[in-house]
């Protein structure tokens, strides 16, 4: 096979490709290039350009073309025994070697563990489908199988939902894609083949507003690929506790950073809103007060210690309040105005305060949480365990310890249902107790 084009040669050039030959124009030029061929002792031949372009069968080859072996396809027994894979693309008889280039670049991009493909009536791996996919093709695994059908059905078994792209499914939007996911993009034209659509679990589609009603496959497929992308992606982190997203906050973990900031922007706005009733802050600017409550947060993020036993959502609460307050006695000093007294907790969030934690083990006026020392914890979770029977005990015991749902299911290999139904026993039983669990 003929492999043409400096991006896709650079690529090859990196691998445990096996190169046969290499084919130069006359006038080729790249230092970078030659010196990586002179390094390997691959077998060179310069030749004329024109003669190049007929062998090629193209003249867009920028005077280089490798003659490599033909590609080799995996078998489905490495996706079998691969128990990390949990994003597949399939493709449906696709014919275009430019959108299957294309395809394979945004899943190198997207991170997909494997692309299936038909052995009969599809394309196959060719020199314009390495040199569209700008050398992607390297690095992604590419399967190859003889029924399409029988392999959704093989996926279904390794836990995969079959998600198929048809214009007549449901908006792609609208789906968690929390599971094992394996996405069907149909050919160019037809779509999906009958006996394909019908094995899918779930059809999504692509809403259209204008008067063309479909996108090329390879823009599909890309929108499509990367909304699963972003829902794993986030994910990830949306099934983290609190101190695991501090400790990657930490560590220059922008997205957890970005996730604390999106779970506890409502507290600033409700501190906001409560401080708006309290105080006459006329003259002071909301956006301003809006950005110390975050620079309250990102203080709370940085400074909040794990080992201490206080809930992370208390602590952040009292650093917004306390940035917040500061902004407003600064801005009523500035004006020569004096705060009324209708807030007779502002000696609690004074600066002056020896520690925070000291303010927060003090803190009665926040209504979301209850805090309370550790004996008297303790004595209150023996006391609502006797009201239990066994199996709540340990669904109780598990939540205590800051594990989500989605966590709890997968520990115990209980569904959903079971476990948010028992946490409402728990709590039905115990509701006399003002802990929430």
């Amino acid at each position: 096979m003929l492999i043409y084009g400096r991006n896709v040669v650079n690529e090859i050039l990196k691998e445990k490709i096996k190169i046969n030959k290499v084919f130069l124009s006359n006038d080729f030029d790249d230092e970078e290039i030659f010196n990586k061929i002179n390094e390997m002792s691959l077998k060179r031949f310069h030749i004329d350009k024109n003669k190049l372009d007929r062998m090629c069968d193209n003249s867009n080859n920028q005077g280089i073309a490798l003659d490599i072996d033909d590609y080799k396809y995996l078998d489905f027994d490495t996706v079998k025994k691969d128990t990390n894979s949990n994003f597949i693309v399939m493709l449906d008889s696709l014919e275009d070697p430019h959108n299957f280039g294309a395809i394979i670049r945004t899943c190198e991009c997207a991170g997909v563990d494997y692309i299936i493909i038909p052995s009969h009536r599809s394309v196959s791996v060719n020199s314009t489908v390495y040199k569209t996919s700008s050398g992607a093709i390297s690095n992604v695994k590419i399967v190859e199988v003889s029924n399409l059908a029988n392999t959704i059905k093989s996926l279904k078994e390794l836990g995969y939902w079959i998600y198929g792209a048809e214009a007549n499914g449901k908006k792609y939007t609208d789906f968690k894609y929390e599971s094992k996911t394996c996405l069907v993009i149909g050919s160019e034209g037809r779509g999906l083949k009958q006996i394909v659509y019908n094995s899918c679990d779930e059809i999504i589609s692509i809403p259209m507003k204008g008067k063309i009603n479909s996108l090329n496959a390879s823009v599909s497929a890309g929108i499509l690929i990367y909304e699963i992308f972003k829902y794993r992606w986030f994910m990830k982190y949306e099934n983290m506790n609190d101190n695991e997203l501090i400790y990657l906050a930490n560590e220059h973990n922008e997205d957890a950073t970005n996730l604390i900031i999106k779970k506890y922007k409502n507290i600033i706005l409700s501190v906001l809103k409560e401080y708006q009733k309290k105080y006459d802050i006329f003259g002071v600017e909301i956006a301003d007060l809006y950005q110390e409550g975050l620079i309250g947060l990102l203080n709370a993020i940085e400074t909040f210690d794990t080992n201490k036993d206080i809930l992370f959502y208390t602590y952040a609460r009292v650093c917004i309040r306390t940035s917040i307050m500061s902004e407003i006695r600064r801005t009523f000093r500035n004006k020569n105005r004096i705060l009324n007294n209708s807030y007779s907790l502002d000696l609690l969030y004074d600066n002056s305060a020896t520690s925070l934690y000291e303010i927060i083990k003090d803190e009665t006026s926040n209504p979301d949480k209850i805090i309370i020392n550790e004996e008297n914890q303790n004595e209150l979770i023996e006391n609502i365990k006797k009201l239990l029977s066994k199996s709540e005990i340990t669904i109780f015991e598990l939540k205590l310890k800051g594990l989500t749902n989605k966590e709890i299911c997968s520990l115990l290999e209980k569904d959903k249902k079971y476990v948010e139904n028992t946490l409402f026993r728990i709590n039905k039983k115990y509701k006399n107790y003002k802990v929430e669990v």
